[in-house]
């Protein structure tokens, strides 16, 4: 008896086991049975990087064409000109990933549309150097639920060779695993929308990564008003940091004087081509209200440019493809603002300061570029005289052509042959003309009238008569 109870024991406690691991792996309950849970994998965490040109840029383009991750790019390029990313493009086009590939470039006379994969347009107004790319085409994504691995490119830097090291100052950002940004961003690609008349601001900075158009937002209040938001900011170590190639806006030029005003440490970095009759007084300006001017003045002879149009704050990061000037807002560009990302901030800070470096401060730059106007216009007045001088040599050469030429025709009436009188034959010989006169014939009659007609018609023949 005791030992049937004890079997007993032992089979309930084993069913009873067995039940719980059957409970707690296989969801299956006394009640019934149901589908086991598909549990979603984690998505990646979205990934921020800040590159320069010391990166080598146009080499993070071509890479994310070579990647087999991706299937669908959506690419918008002020210009397109570096060899290897366009192998790269006709490469994932004709590849057994046979990749969806939409380019439209600007109006750069490098862009050449016969190298470029089919199908890529020309856009008067294209500026942006934005590119964005999927694992899937969203169009063709049949679980909205399914995570799609992306990637976005986008900031100051062309794709051309003239991002190298020893190139120009660029700025890019590239935001990885956020499908949200990058759908964003795709749309603003894509529209063909025109442009608005009185485009939206964004006076709060946003809470996550965004980006913003032109075709909709102001980019030059969106940056004036993160300049503000610094300016009012309360803490002790407050400052604003901005880079563009040209200025000429207004606001933007309000927004920098009230941050200095404020005490905030404000600076401001641009190339020399900002040294025009709309950016000189600007800048002017901006260098009597306390801004902090920097000019990059290449030396003769190199062409390298500051091309970064960004804004640093100790809040946010504000990086675009337009300058800030009303050309920029009037062209297609993109702005995205990173909020709260002191990594970014931080490499951003410390690639202006390494660009300042190699600045000069307004009032040498005022004065190398009056110098170098004036040798200009010296080079350009010696280039109107010697054309001039040219001009005047060619037609003094013109009139001794026309005078030789005279003289020759001159020369060759005399030397040719005059024509002889009426009966006289001219021949001519080594030594002299000898003139010999034509004998007449004489007719004989008996009757001297009949002998002077005869004689007469033989000297004056009749004009009607056959000679």
């Amino acid at each position: 008896m005791q030992k049937n109870t004890f079997k007993h024991i032992i089979k309930t406690v084993f069913f009873y086991t067995f039940l719980s691991y059957l409970t707690l792996n296989h969801s299956i309950y006394l009640h019934g049975s149901q589908e086991p849970e598909v549990k979603q994998p984690d998505k990646p965490k979205t990934i921020i990087s800040f590159k320069t040109n010391k990166n080598d840029i146009p080499y993070v383009y071509r890479d994310t064409f070579n990647d087999p991750t991706y299937v669908s790019y959506t690419m918008r390029a002020f210009v397109l000109c570096e060899k290897s990313t366009i192998d790269a493009m006709n490469t994932a086009k004709q590849s057994p990933k046979k990749a969806s590939i939409n380019i439209s470039v600007g109006p750069h006379f490098q862009n050449k549309l016969a190298s470029l994969p089919t199908g890529t347009t020309k856009d008067k107004d294209e500026h942006r150097k934005t590119l964005v790319a999927f694992e899937q085409s969203p169009s063709k994504k049949t679980n909205p639920d399914d995570y799609n691995q992306s990637i976005v490119i986008s900031g100051s830097a062309n794709i051309s060779h003239n991002v190298w090291p020893n190139g120009n100052d660029e700025a890019i950002l590239i935001i990885k695993n956020n499908e949200e940004l990058a759908l964003e961003i795709r749309t603003l690609l894509l529209s063909s929308s025109p442009q608005k008349n009185q485009k939206d601001t964004v006076h709060t900075t946003p809470e996550k990564i965004k980006a913003f158009g032109s075709k909709k937002h102001d980019l030059n209040d969106i940056n004036a008003q993160r300049i503000l938001n610094a300016a009012n900011s309360s803490t002790d170590d407050h400052f604003v940091y901005t880079r563009t190639m040209n200025i000429n806006d207004k606001n933007i030029e309000e927004a920098l004087k009230k941050a200095a005003e404020s005490g905030a440490d404000t600076r401001i970095i641009v190339h020399k081509t900002a040294l025009t009759k709309n950016g000189i007084p600007i800048l002017k300006s901006l260098n009597e209200a306390g801004v902090h001017v920097s000019i990059h003045y290449p030396e003769k002879g190199k062409t390298n440019i500051m091309h970064v149009k960004d804004v640093i704050t100790p809040t946010s990061y504000t990086n675009s493809t337009a300058n800030f000037t009303q050309e920029g807002n009037d062209q297609n560009n993109v702005t995205i603002i990173v909020p709260n990302n002191k990594e970014i901030i931080t490499a951003a800070k410390d690639h202006f300061a390494a660009v300042e470096k190699k600045c000069i401060p307004l009032k040498i730059a005022l004065k190398l570029y009056e110098e170098e106007k004036k040798q200009k216009e010296e080079e350009k007045k010696q280039k109107e005289e010697e054309k001039k001088k040219k001009i005047e040599e060619k037609k003094k050469a013109q009139k001794e052509d026309k005078k030789q030429k005279a003289r020759q025709d001159r020369s060759s009436e005399k030397k040719s042959p005059k024509k002889t009188q009426k009966g006289t034959k001219r021949k001519a010989s080594s030594d002299n003309i000898i003139e010999e006169k034509s004998p007449k014939k004489r007719i004989t009659t008996t009757k001297p009238v009949i002998r002077r007609r005869a004689q007469k018609a033989l000297d004056f023949p009749d004009e009607n008569e056959p000679m």
